[in-house]
């Protein structure tokens, strides 16, 4: 079984938690969506409150540095190739290429972005179970024509699930690695190339047995939905979204 984590649903002593599934699901799509050509003050607003919903979620910093560390040092490596590729006034020569201030600006503004959208995603399934968020795309769905909202559903509640079991497989295996001094070797694409490939093989064949599983209990997507209903903390959540959505849109 997966530990728990900062991306696993349990419940905890906040409001955000009793929201219904679809108003946090509309907040993280307008906020997302609202973020794109957002400037630094907007940003800057929702980046405080992002960080008071987890200081509520998370018991420590440290813990919110282990479980996204691997995803700011991938932000790490965008900022650094938007300032390599990226015209402008040069900091530093590095060979043929000029890291560039203009580039280090832009590629911060992209990094700082996307971390406060997948802030606000890892808020979404830490505060909602996995059912809910089901029946709140099935909800959403609904109305397209020609789409089965039941089987989209379940696709993707099955993919809010497998989320803390890819992690705890990646453990799992960097562990192996360890012992075996696989991660001593200097050559970072070695590492990585080493670490992937048994990741995605232990993904694949934990697919495979959760399809036999299934099967064999005679699973269909035409399950009793998970009953949606809105609640006075529902209005607050709403009421913020549009707030900030509103600023990043006029900044």
């Amino acid at each position: 079984m997966a530990e728990l984590s900062i991306f696993t649903y349990r419940p905890r002593p906040v409001w955000i938690v009793d929201c219904d599934p679809r108003i946090k699901l509309a907040a993280l799509a307008g906020l997302s969506i609202c973020s794109l050509g957002a400037g630094w003050t907007a940003l800057a607003l929702v980046t405080v409150v992002t960080s008071i919903l987890w200081l509520r979620l998370v018991p420590s910093l440290r813990v919110l540095w282990n479980q996204t560390k691997y995803f700011i040092f991938l932000l790490a490596l965008v900022v650094l190739a938007r300032g390599l590729l990226t015209p402008g006034q040069v900091l530093l020569e590095l060979g043929p290429l000029d890291l560039t201030a203009e580039g280090l600006a832009g590629g911060g503004y992209i990094a700082w972005r996307l971390l406060v959208i997948v802030w606000w995603s890892i808020i979404l399934t830490a505060t909602t179970a996995a059912a809910q968020i089901r029946s709140a795309v099935a909800w959403f769905l609904r109305p397209v024509p020609l789409v089965n909202e039941k089987v989209v559903a379940t696709m993707i509640g099955l993919l809010v699930r497998f989320i803390p079991v890819i992690l705890q497989q990646v453990r799992e295996t960097m562990a192996a690695q360890q012992a075996r001094a696989v991660a001593a070797s200097s050559n970072p694409f070695r590492r990585a190339f080493k670490l992937i490939l048994p990741v995605v093989r232990r993904v694949f064949l934990s697919a495979d047995r959760l399809v036999w599983a299934m099967e064999a209990r005679c699973f269909t997507p035409d399950r009793p939905f998970y009953h949606l209903d809105r609640g006075p903390a529902d209005w607050l959540l709403a009421s913020g979204a549009v707030v900030l959505c509103a600023a990043l849109l006029l900044s």
